[in-house]
């Protein structure tokens, strides 16, 4: 059987980009639909385990057994265990498809060996103008240069500009880096949230490449989003 996953989100830029912000899916269920809502996510069957806790993307601070490690389903749909404190705390906006069809008082059916497809998911959030466009971007690794010494030679570029000093004051402040080969652009994620692209004359094994321009984004919800009608 085909269960159809809802309720995951983007992750980190180069990594799970397919996903949406839940931040950018807010609602305005009435109390009677909120609670049915989360009556219902609450009393899936459990289908899937692992070994992590999920974290909430609003950085509340819920628990780790309020978020989860699970996956749930009714049979038809499969979500991961703390989707209901999305909608619970931050009113967070689920498929019309899916509210429609869900049943409170009935008993959810255990799926033996599901397959799982986030395809409706995807292009669901992609319609609703909620997933952050990062086509061509991949997390650095070991294909074209290491980790280390890629990332070494970006910051030693970004710190020859002027803009560098502001952005970049010690090497701690870096959290991660994404590169789009394609576009010649880097992405430092930095650890108070906000991230710096740059655009570069090439990437080069040899040599320390040059800044071309510079752009800030206070949060990854200020970085352009996939069009609707668009392919992940």
């Amino acid at each position: 059987m085909l269960l159809k996953r809802i309720g995951y989100w983007f992750e980190t830029p180069g990594e799970d980009t397919r996903y949406p912000l839940p931040q950018l899916l807010q609602a305005d269920y009435s109390t009677a639909q909120r609670d049915r809502l989360i009556e219902y996510l609450s009393q899936g069957t459990r289908v899937n385990q692992y070994r992590g806790y999920s974290w909430c993307r609003f950085l509340c601070g819920a628990s780790d057994e309020e978020m989860g490690s699970a996956e749930l389903t009714d049979g038809t749909w499969v979500w991961p265990e703390g989707l209901a404190h999305y909608v619970s705390e931050h009113s967070v906006r689920l498929p019309t498809e899916f509210v429609s069809t869900i049943h409170p008082t009935e008993q959810a059916a255990e799926v033996p060996e599901p397959t799982v497809s986030d395809e409706f998911w995807v292009s669901w959030a992609i319609e609703q103008g909620a997933v952050p466009d990062f086509r061509g971007w991949e997390l650095l690794n070991t294909n074209w240069l290491s980790q280390k010494e890629t990332q070494e030679r970006l910051l030693d570029a970004i710190r020859l500009t002027a803009y560098g000093e502001h952005v970049l004051p010690e090497y701690d402040f870096i959290f991660r880096v994404a590169v789009n080969t394609n576009s010649k652009e880097c992405l430092v994620e930095l650890t108070d949230d906000r991230y710096v692209c740059y655009r570069v004359s090439e990437f080069s094994r040899d040599m320390v490449p040059n800044i071309v321009s510079v752009r800030e984004f206070k949060s990854i919800l200020d970085w352009p989003r996939i069009p609707a009608g668009s392919a992940p």
